[in-house]
């Protein structure tokens, strides 16, 4: 009796959250795969089966390509940016600095601050040509000021390097983890076979770091497919 106890008091705990996930998660997601089939009408609550055609009408529409391909675009873009500057600070940060804790905490600054506080503080960098503290910086040092948020590609620019700076820090600190919990021996090892820096980092640290890359690749593409207060409001 005391064995089947203590089998189930595991499940006990979990189980409000799995609760939770069914009611939040789940159900709604069946809901909405349901309506996705049906012509349902908010207002009336009516609805009729239609098969596929729903999704027939997304496919075969201009605007709805080309979201998808600018949601493409954009989590390709950021993502991969936001991989390589965080795998190279989190590179910094893992050496031993003089003031190394407050250059990290400066670092995961963006972290703490609301998305949508971050779009605002950028959209008054590339404000318009004449109050832009970024234009007035170009204008300082004789370079032609940009419209950067009324020019197609350089809003592109914008967003992504905007989407870039806020969501480097939790690239690096996933990293800077797994950095941290590598062994020592194999680097050892190798600075008595004499590699350089670059060669460890190749041979030995990417490699072990290879499934804590490939979970910081995937939050962040999943979460930068969803970005859309960011967008909206730049």
């Amino acid at each position: 009796m005391r064995l089947k106890t203590r089998f189930l008091i595991p499940y006990f705990f979990i189980a409000p959250a799995f609760l939770w996930i069914i009611l939040m998660l789940i159900v709604p997601l069946s809901q909405s795969l349901w309506y996705s089939f049906t012509n349902y009408n908010l207002i009336s609550g009516e609805s009729s089966f239609v098969g596929l055609k729903n999704y027939q009408r997304i496919l075969t529409d201009p605007t709805m390509l080309k979201a998808i391909w600018n949601t493409l675009v954009f989590t390709l873009s950021a993502v991969t940016l936001e991989m390589l500057f965080g795998l190279g600070i989190a590179l910094i940060l893992n050496r031993e600095l003089r003031g190394k804790r407050l250059i990290t905490t400066i670092f995961m600054l963006p972290m703490l601050i609301t998305p949508s506080i971050i779009a605002l503080v950028w959209q008054t960098l590339f404000w318009n040509m004449s109050y832009g503290l970024i234009n007035y910086g170009l204008s300082l040092l004789g370079l032609p000021q940009q419209p950067w948020l009324s020019d197609e590609t350089l809003a592109w620019i914008a967003v992504i390097l905007t989407e870039t700076w806020e969501q480097t820090p939790f690239v690096g600190l996933i990293i800077l983890s797994g950095l941290q919990a590598l062994p020592i021996a194999p680097f050892e090892a190798a600075t008595i076979d004499g590699a350089s820096r670059w060669q460890k980092i190749r041979h030995i640290t990417l490699p072990l770091l290879k499934p804590v890359i490939m979970v910081a690749l995937l939050f962040r593409t999943i979460f930068t497919l969803r970005v859309f207060d960011l967008i909206f409001i730049l």
